[in-house]
């Protein structure tokens, strides 16, 4: 059953990017990068948003993005196995081995 029939004063995500001129494509995209204009809040695992958030994002053209939930990242794996020539080379110009150059390269897209 849609969100809409259960909440009146609520839109599903992608009804939501529709009313703003959002293809589901370019929203989720957006949102991903954390630039969609409109709070997204999420209900169990369904993506919701205000009908009066739409109206004032309308009103004002105020992004609120910084309110809505985060959305999910890829999980990053570490690399194993034989070094590539490229990392060997870097981990020597560094004077590191290459799994503490690796390890480095970990913890640095960890603090992102």
């Amino acid at each position: 059953m849609p969100v809409e029939n259960l909440i009146p004063s609520v839109l599903s995500f992608v009804s939501a990017a529709a009313q703003i001129g959002y293809t589901p494509a370019a929203a989720y995209v957006s949102r991903s990068r954390n630039i969609f204009p409109i709070r997204v809040r999420q209900i169990g695992g369904k993506l919701i948003c205000f009908k009066s958030d739409i109206e004032e994002y309308l009103r004002t053209g105020e992004s609120q993005a910084p309110l809505s939930v985060p959305a999910l990242k890829k999980q990053i794996t570490v690399k194993i196995g034989r070094p590539l020539k490229c990392e060997s080379l870097e981990a020597a110009r560094r004077g590191l081995s290459v799994s503490e150059l690796r390890a480095q390269d970990q913890a640095s897209r960890r603090a992102r």
